[in-house]
């Protein structure tokens, strides 16, 4: 399927597999730099040029379906997403897309004891880790692109104020308080039939609040009519998809490839407690 938006195309590629999608996007075209003669492994003068891009991930764990179910208040069928997480992507050139860099805001960050308030939760990741179908069956990356050459100065500049915005997630933590946000949505997590969901508070997806953040530094609203208080994937994915206006006025081309293997956010298998007293029996003799 292929969605035209404006002067820029968003085309839909389905029924890919995980392994294919992560071989095709970004495959290595250019040879990566090997060391110094000597051995030396001294970076090049000049820093690698990055492609930057929008990951969207559906998880299948725990966590995962409870912000899934969570965000079909903002659908107009009433169903769950498909989307539980949000992130940005770098990828150096010449470099598939498993070694890609992702920064996020995460309710299950890579590493815990990184995720800290001077940063405003925002904590860094290899993308490599949402490439496993179990854990994550839902996959898009919306690569960024420049549908008119001539714009190329102008996208130069955007990738700059992106750069500049992701270095300094605390510069506008008022409007977007991502670190305040965990604490609402790790709390719903816990509690999803005992609280009301976040978004019906006005409390945005701290993924996609940081998502909203980088994008405006780039002057492009990412939630025309919406955001701040009800950003989510799935608004972020709706707007992507049928945001026909503001984009094309920017010259900007989202490709998108996806795959989709739990469409109806399917019921988490069930553990048996007797099995987790056998486990611990085991490991205590």
């Amino acid at each position: 399927m292929r969605y035209v938006i404006g002067s820029s195309e968003l085309e839909m590629t389905s029924h890919r597999t995980h392994a294919a999608l992560c071989e095709e996007l970004w495959s290595a075209k250019a040879e990566v730099p090997k060391p110094r003669a000597g051995g030396s492994d001294e970076a090049p003068a000049s820093p690698p040029h990055f492609s930057y891009a929008l990951a969207l991930v559906g998880g299948a764990d725990h966590a995962s379906l409870v912000l899934r179910r969570a965000q079909a208040c903002v659908r107009h069928d009433g169903q769950p997403s498909l989307w539980s997480h949000a992130l940005l992507i770098g990828l150096p050139e010449g470099r598939a897309l498993r070694d890609a860099i992702g920064l996020e805001c995460a309710l299950t960050p890579d590493r815990d004891e990184e995720q800290v308030p001077e940063f405003n939760g925002i904590t860094w990741t290899r993308f490599s880790r949402y490439l496993a179908p179990k854990l994550y069956p839902n996959l898009a990356i919306f690569k960024l692109r420049v549908s008119d050459p001539a714009a190329s100065e102008k996208s130069k500049k955007r990738s700059e104020r992106l750069e500049a915005a992701a270095q300094n997630p605390l510069a506008a933590a008022d409007r977007f308080p991502c670190w305040k946000q965990l604490g609402a949505w790790k709390q719903y997590v816990h509690e999803e039939h005992g609280t009301t969901s976040p978004l019906l508070r006005g409390v945005a997806m701290p993924c996609a609040s940081w998502i909203e953040y980088l994008f405006e530094s780039m002057g492009i609203d990412l939630f025309p009519g919406g955001g701040a208080s009800n950003a989510c994937p799935e608004l972020l994915y709706a707007s992507l998809k049928h945001y026909r206006g503001a984009l094309a006025e920017f010259g900007v081309k989202f490709e998108l490839d996806w795959v989709l293997k739990d469409e109806g956010c399917e019921r988490r298998e069930g553990r048996d407690p007797l099995l987790a007293e056998a486990w611990s029996a085991r490991i205590l003799g």
